[in-house]
């Protein structure tokens, strides 16, 4: 009878444990096929698979939150992103390259987390469905806007009534390629630095943010303008990468439409330069999708 009372409290235990923490395993797998006429200076015809064919890439991944009293809560996220065509890892070959963070959150004192994640700029234009899909979207012509994430970095969002504060810091923005900037060197205090800040407007029929980013150059360290040119040397810690992000959506019903504006100033060793992204997108969801 003893072990069957001390059986009974340790289930009692575990479940009062449980009640006060949670873990999701969530993802969402996209792929399909697609027929494009006039392709290329020949006007060929082709047919292909897609990497991703909606608004959300394919990924799975764990989230979860312990209750630590009085409101305040310790959270996390690891997410993987992967291709469906031929299963490789996105993200450069990381296993959770697109989120992989831990951190603390409270009402009304708002989120902190640490870790490699999302950048203030991905967000903005996630809020307003203005990414896009396949090789249709703005990242073909600027293709830091798929994976605005930052490696070493801290996070601090906050919601207030409609409006959201955020903003990021990383001490080594990217430590794989193309970036290759993984932190402070030598003499060069502020190498390989990122941040990012975000005020935005979120309301049931219409929202709207204002975002800016930044980044270092490092030793090792290059930047691309668009995909189809070379790499830019980017190695000193005075070299700077900024956007500046505004954009906004309203609904119609179940139709979204969204616009908005990037300007990009580069001053890298050899170059500078500035370009100015101008965008719109129509957006009418077919079925729900996985919360980013």
């Amino acid at each position: 009878m003893k072990k069957v009372a001390v059986a009974a409290i340790l289930c009692g235990a575990s479940h009062m444990a449980l009640a006060q923490s949670s873990v999701e395993l969530y993802g969402i797998v996209d792929t399909g096929f697609e027929y494009v006429s006039n392709v290329g200076a020949a006007d060929k015809n082709l047919f292909r698979a897609t990497q991703l064919t909606g608004q959300q890439p394919s990924r799975w991944g764990f989230r979860g939150a312990e209750d630590l009293g009085n409101g305040l809560k310790a959270i996390f996220r690891l997410e993987n992103g992967f291709s469906v065509s031929n299963g490789q890892l996105n993200q450069g070959g990381r296993l959770f390259g697109r989120s992989a963070y831990v951190g603390l959150s409270s009402n009304p004192w708002g989120t902190l987390t640490f870790g490699r994640q999302q950048e203030m700029l991905w967000t903005a234009l996630i809020q307003a469905d203005n990414i896009g899909s396949a090789s249709y979207s703005m990242v073909v012509f600027d293709p830091f806007l798929a994976s605005a994430r930052q490696d070493n970095s801290v996070a601090y969002t906050n919601t207030f009534g409609n409006f959201t504060l955020g903003g990021t810091f990383s001490l080594g923005r990217d430590t794989l390629a193309p970036g290759n900037c993984a932190g402070q060197q030598p003499g060069e205090g502020v190498a390989c630095h990122a941040w990012s800040a975000m005020l935005q407007y979120n309301s049931a029929a219409w929202g709207a943010s204002v975002a800016y980013n930044e980044q270092r150059g490092g030793e090792t360290s290059s930047v691309t303008l668009i995909p189809s040119q070379p790499t830019i040397a980017f190695k000193s810690s005075s070299d700077k990468d900024s956007r500046f992000l505004v954009d906004g959506f309203v609904k119609f019903g179940n139709l979204k439409l969204g616009a908005g504006w990037i300007y990009r100033r580069l001053r890298a060793d050899t170059v500078s330069l500035q370009t100015n992204l101008f965008f719109r997108r129509c957006y009418l969801p077919r079925h729900s999708v996985v919360p980013a």
